[in-house]
């Protein structure tokens, strides 16, 4: 992710203490820290942990912030994910307010949201996948997918739904199950072994090592 796009891969953080560290990279390829990043003059701060995805959300050609946040809780969800437009340029990011993203009308709750972006029912739109923990304290991928378009994302499925969304695995025998393990998950989505379809990196909160799922189209 090249942030000031400078032709080299930068570094942002998400931290457990609510905070998002970016780190620059240099000609000769070592890191640098630029310390918080900041919105409005201030640091961006959850209460407690942090998450970060980066993306051009509406299109316009400036690479923009999604925070995962975790809060004191106003009910059984306690984490919002929050979007960071870029008021500035390509070069010199800024950011200023946020607006929370919703599905279903309402604002995403996730506990520990930790953030990807992919298309995963490949058909050309971004989803938003959410690693986070259930009330019954385990870790699940809860998905929602692009329902309007990647210069304007969309999501019709609400968190406070029931019958959410979630990414799967196929057992033995065939069954689909739910990707699942105890405390919050975090995923990350790519073409790993270069098939041409998704795969899933699944590591997390308090878990060692981890799993590998690959994906298939069919």
């Amino acid at each position: 992710m090249d942030l000031n796009n400078d032709g080299r891969d930068d570094l942002l953080i998400g931290t457990g203490h609510g905070y998002v560290n970016y780190y620059t990279r240099k000609d000769d390829g070592t890191l640098h820290s630029e310390g918080h990043m900041q919105a409005g003059g201030a640091d961006i701060k959850a209460e407690f942990e942090s998450s970060v995805a980066v993306v051009d959300w509406n299109g316009n050609g400036l690479l923009d912030l999604l925070v995962g946040v975790e809060e004191q809780p106003l009910d059984a969800r306690y984490g919002f994910v929050r979007l960071y437009l870029n008021k500035g340029t390509a070069n010199s990011p800024s950011f200023s307010n946020y607006s929370e993203i919703s599905g279903g009308g309402w604002s995403i709750r996730a506990r520990y949201p930790m953030l990807e972006l992919a298309d995963v029912n490949y058909d050309g739109k971004r989803d938003l996948i959410i690693g986070c923990e259930n009330l019954q304290f385990n870790g699940e991928y809860v998905l929602y997918l692009n329902s309007g378009s990647n210069n304007a994302s969309a999501f019709s499925q609400s968190s406070y739904s029931n019958d959410k969304l979630k990414l799967q695995y196929k057992a033995n025998g065939g069954s689909l199950k739910d990707i699942s393990k105890k405390n919050a998950m975090m995923p990350f989505l790519g073409d790993i072994n270069g098939d041409g379809c998704l795969d899933l990196l699944s590591g997390g909160v308090r878990i060692v090592g981890l799993d590998v799922y690959y994906g298939s189209k069919k």
